[in-house]
């Protein structure tokens, strides 16, 4: 079934639209100008991408912005399970169950019996006392560089 619509009749400015564009019809096109889309698709990727990239960089206060720099595939993410990439992704924006459950039933934040504060992810593998010996083994790096 087909309906006709008047389109851009009587609208100024849509009409002029329609003008230049039967004009181009009337051009001749030569062989040196015809480019396939196809050849088009790697820019045209890239334009888009760079500019996701750039929304990207200005959502700085984006936990998931804690996560990854950068738009597109995560490459470490490819060699673990989709488990262990979400349970890396809740550790590094610091939402796990044991620091976040007591929003849920409204209790009060669970507090480190030993430091009188917060529990919270970057608290038990970078700063809590009881835990120096593991997280020097284990988070020296992220300590020093000040990038977890």
């Amino acid at each position: 079934m087909f309906c006709w619509v008047p389109a851009h009749v009587g609208i100024r400015g849509n009409e002029q639209a329609d003008t230049a564009a039967k004009a181009g019809l009337q051009l001749t096109i030569s062989n040196s100008t015809r480019i396939a889309a196809t050849d088009y698709t790697a820019n045209v990727s890239k334009l888009c991408h760079d500019e996701w990239q750039r929304s990207w960089d200005e959502q700085t206060t984006n936990k998931s912005h804690s996560i990854t720099l950068t738009t597109g595939t995560n490459k470490s993410s490819e060699q673990v399970t989709r488990h262990e990439s979400s349970v890396l992704n809740r550790l590094r924006i610091g939402h796990t169950r044991f620091t976040h459950f007591y929003l849920i039933t409204g209790d009060a934040p669970p507090e480190c019996s030993s430091c009188n504060c917060q529990v919270s992810v970057r608290h038990i593998l970078l700063e809590c006392v009881n835990f120096n010996a593991i997280q020097d083994q284990y988070f020296l790096y992220y300590i020093i560089e000040g990038t977890f």
